[in-house]
C-alpha cells in the first residue's frame, strides 16, 4: 500500500547543547496538504524547518518526506533571508526559472499568468538588488513553487510585501497546490495561517513532545475579510492563544 504521509517524523529528538527543542516527536500529514506552524518566539519554529530542510540533523528519530529522506530531496526554501538566495549576476526572470532549466520543468507559464505586466517586466528586466524588497520575495515564492516537486518551507514569507502583493501571494500558493507537494509554513500572523493552510501546529515552547495543538483549518469561505469575521476564526484563536497561555 503506498505511503498516504507527504510528511512523516517518528520520534523525532533535537537538542543543542543542554538544551532540548524536540523530545519524540512524532507528526504525520497527508500529501498535498499546506500546514501552518504558529508559535511565540523560542518554540523550535525555526528548528524544525532547518530539520525538514536537512540543514540540521536529528539526533535521533525519522523524517520522512514522500517517503525520502530530507537529503534526498530538494525543497523548495524561502527563508527570512531570501535576498541571500537570488544570484545578484542573473535577471530575476532567470533567477527564477534557474532551476527549472536544470530540471526541464513545463509548470513555468502558467505561473507567470499570475504576475501583471508590469511585474513581469519588472521582473525580466531587472536584476534583484535593484527590486524592492517585497518585489524580491515574491519572486523567491514564485521560484520555489515553480521548480519544487515535494516540499515548499516558508519562513515568515510575507513580512516584507505591501498588502496587493501578499494577497497575490496567497493566491499564487492557494492557486498552484499540487497532489504530491506539502507546503509548511510559518508565519506570526494567525489569520494568514488560518486562511492557507489545511491544518495548524501549534508550538508553545520546548522541549516539543507530542502534545501540541492540531487544529483543523479546512473551510469554505469566499474570502479573507468573510474568514476573519467568521464564529470559525474566533474559535481558532481562542484555542491558539488559551493553549499558548496554559
Amino acid at each position: 500500500m503506498p505511503n498516504e504521509f507527504g510528511l512523516e517524523i517518528i520520534n523525532l529528538s533535537k537538542s543543542f547543547d543542554n538544551h532540548t527543542v524536540f523530545d519524540d516527536f512524532n507528526l504525520a500529514i497527508p500529501k498535498g496538504e499546506i500546514i501552518g506552524i504558529y508559535g511565540p518566539n523560542g518554540c523550535g519554529k525555526s528548528t524544525f524547518l532547518h530539520l525538514l530542510a536537512g540543514i540540521q540533523e536529528p539526533d535521533k528519530g525519522t523524517i520522512r518526506i514522500n517517503n525520502k529522506k530530507p537529503k534526498e530531496i530538494k525543497p523548495g526554501i524561502v527563508f527570512q533571508n531570501y535576498s541571500d538566495h537570488l544570484l545578484p549576476w542573473k535577471k530575476t526572470m532567470e533567477n527564477i526559472f534557474l532551476q527549472e532549466k536544470i530540471q526541464k520543468n513545463t509548470r513555468s507559464e502558467e505561473m507567470l499568468d499570475h504576475l501583471s505586466d508590469s511585474q513581469k517586466n519588472l521582473f525580466q528586466n531587472l536584476y534583484p538588488y535593484e527590486l524592492s524588497g517585497g518585489q524580491q520575495q515574491l519572486s523567491s515564492i514564485l521560484r520555489s513553487l515553480i521548480n519544487t516537486d515535494d516540499l515548499i518551507l516558508l519562513d515568515e514569507p510575507f513580512s516584507s510585501l505591501d498588502q496587493n502583493i501578499k494577497n497575490q501571494a496567497h493566491d499564487l500558493i492557494l492557486k498552484n497546490r499540487q497532489n504530491d507537494r506539502t507546503i509548511v509554513l510559518v508565519t506570526h500572523d494567525l489569520l494568514d495561517s488560518v486562511y492557507l493552510s489545511d491544518r495548524i501546529i501549534v508550538l508553545k515552547g520546548t522541549p516539543v513532545h507530542n502534545k501540541y495543538l492540531n487544529l483543523n483549518t479546512k473551510y469554505n469561505f469566499k474570502d479573507k475579510i468573510d474568514l476573519l469575521h467568521s464564529s470559525f476564526f474566533s474559535d481558532i484563536y481562542k484555542q491558539t492563544m488559551e493553549y499558548i497561555a496554559s
